[in-house]
């Protein structure tokens, strides 16, 4: 987390959320990434799948200001299974998870008449939360110090690090809170930018743009707010290259033309220069120097993470599967080998993915001694295949007793199987 517990109730007035000791809170995120910790330890796993103490969990965390009947979460987690005693599967299951998830003798899961609610009165730290607290005060300083609320719409930004519990996609009850929190999102991330454009910060707004599109690149206002500043600061030439750029997305993705507002926009641009028309000749010369590149694409993180959703879109619009591979290059217990090998060994392992992947495949180097592989097309039997294939490709050629090869396949985007 970027942002620290103590900073932000030192510095806010968050209502009712409530601030307890590193030892006993709970710290629990749900924007992105779903994960709970407590004094710092993880209590959920990292394999992305979800078992059904923790989705009773997150729909009480969801609904957390309101009973749920027992019979709801019966329905909620049992629905396609004949239960003959379905109370006393729920009542098992919040046994369980009480078990996880109890602060010393408090007690994180309460019952009343025959229904369950989380309990708010319990040391816990939500992310949520937070972020719904610090935009409300945004907008409230907005209105007597933009100063102040731009410093605030910040510190809600840098808590919104996705949508709401990605790894729930396809559950009904996930969509509201998940379109509250983007629109709440986008809301307040153009307040911002209003902000920083009434005083002449376009450098600010461009930036800031620049880190949103890997959140959300299909927002129109984020786009024309981008282009705009870009023209302010006098990069007409990249303005129009990023207009190229997401009109021609926006058709690959959802076969949609340009918008009034984009059109707008476009004439905007070709009155600041007087020879701005496009030049499809020139276009195609310019990429001719990529045509002799062979194998997989090598590309930055925030490129790779921009291409991860790209395709996680693809993929969800065909019902196609997705696995991201991640290899590992460690020494035999597991710590980092010798800078010199590592970076040696590194370089030879990128050489093997590059030609041992199909043309169009992403992959970048995620950190000093991991890779990160998108495989577009691929259930996890065959992920796991071309994993091992690497991954032995890569142990014959590094030849090191010191250096060892290590695969995890993580299913991106699984199709439902109805």
């Amino acid at each position: 987390m970027t942002l620290t517990r103590q900073s932000v109730f030192e510095n806010s007035t968050l209502g009712e959320t409530k601030l307890a000791t590193e030892k006993n809170s709970l710290e629990i995120c749900t924007l992105g990434q779903f994960s709970v910790k407590r004094g710092g330890r993880h209590l959920t796993n990292t394999t992305g799948y979800l078992n059904k103490s923790w989705i009773l969990f997150l729909y009480l965390i969801t609904h957390r200001h309101k009973l749920t009947p027992l019979e709801t979460i019966h329905e909620l987690l049992w629905a396609s299974e004949e239960c003959p005693d379905p109370k006393k599967n729920v009542k098992n299951l919040v046994q369980r998870l009480r078990k996880i998830l109890d602060i010393d003798n408090n007690t994180t899961i309460v019952y009343s008449q025959g229904c369950y609610r989380w309990n708010n009165n319990i040391p816990y730290w939500l992310d949520i939360e937070i972020f719904e607290a610090l935009c409300h005060e945004a907008r409230v300083l907005l209105k007597n110090d933009s100063r102040k609320a731009a410093a605030k719409y910040k510190e809600a930004l840098d808590i919104y690090q996705g949508d709401y519990l990605p790894e729930l996609s396809g559950e009904e009850w996930v969509i509201p809170a998940r379109r509250y929190f983007h629109q709440l999102y986008i809301r307040s991330f153009l307040e911002l930018l209003s902000i920083y454009k009434a005083n002449c910060n376009f450098d600010e707004i461009a930036s800031l743009c620049e880190k949103a599109f890997l959140i959300d690149q299909f927002e129109e206002e984020l786009h024309l707010r981008y282009m705009e500043a870009l023209l302010k600061l006098g990069k007409t030439s990249k303005a129009r290259a990023h207009y190229q750029y997401i009109t021609s997305l926006l058709y690959h993705e959802f076969g949609a033309k340009p918008s009034e507002a984009f059109r707008r926009m476009n004439s905007l641009m070709k009155s600041k220069e007087n020879n701005l028309d496009f030049d499809f000749g020139e276009f195609k010369k310019s990429l001719s120097r990529y045509d002799s590149m062979e194998g997989a694409l090598h590309c930055e993180a925030d490129m790779f993470a921009l291409m991860c959703r790209v395709e996680n879109r693809r993929a969800r619009r065909e019902s196609s599967p997705v696995c991201l591979s991640v290899i590992t290059l460690t020494s035999p217990d597991y710590r980092l080998p010798p800078p010199k090998e590592l970076q040696e060994s590194m370089e030879k392992l990128k050489n093997v993915i590059i030609f041992s992947l199909r043309d169009g495949d992403y992959f970048s180097r995620w950190n000093e001694s991991q890779y990160a592989i998108l495989l577009k097309g691929l259930d996890f039997e065959l992920a796991k295949k071309v994993s091992d294939r690497i991954k032995n490709k890569a142990t014959d050629i590094i030849k090191s007793n010191t250096v060892v090869v290590r695969t995890k396949i993580y299913p991106y985007f699984v199709p439902d199987s109805k």
